[in-house]
């Protein structure tokens, strides 16, 4: 989180805006290594939720397994894994060509359905049906055990 407040995307202004982001980014960039350094069979990521649900303007740092118990709904997985979550380079982005991160009606309406999509795993084309998260756990165990088993083979 900033040390600053900011309640809201939409205070995000101009150049001030841009540097507050690009200082939690690098911030999230320092922690992602660092994780990286100790648990080199995960991915990370980062990210805004571009519809928060809580006030002051924070980044998400995640790992990129979606394997936690606490991920038990699939709004919450489409919270991480769909354009409802907006890396800084994107919201960079959109700053620098509106001068802002308001969004319009429409905008806000697309956003808040991308939480409400059928669940596709993060990592391949996989589609678990009927917005069934413990079979989607289940497979996405399969992948982060994949990738453990391989981070090992390379440590040989």
């Amino acid at each position: 989180m900033p040390r600053e407040r900011v309640e809201k995307l939409h205070q995000l202004l101009g150049t001030h805006g841009i540097e507050l982001i690009e200082s939690l980014k690098a911030r999230g960039e320092w922690l992602i290594q660092r994780l990286q350094d100790e648990m080199p069979h995960l991915s990370f990521g980062m990210g805004f939720h571009v519809v928060p649900s809580m006030l002051q303007v924070h980044l998400h740092v995640i790992s990129l397994d979606f394997c936690a118990e606490a991920l038990r709904w699939p709004a919450h997985y489409n919270a991480f894994t769909t354009p409802f979550f907006m890396s800084p380079d994107t919201m960079i982005k959109v700053i620098r060509e509106r001068g802002n991160f308001w969004l319009s009606k429409d905008e806000l309406l697309y956003y808040r359905e991308a939480k409400k999509v059928p669940l596709k795993c993060n990592q391949c084309n996989f589609l678990p049906g009927n917005e069934d998260m413990d079979i989607l756990k289940e497979h996405l165990e399969e992948h982060l055990k994949r990738r453990a088993t391989a981070v090992n083979y390379d440590k040989q």
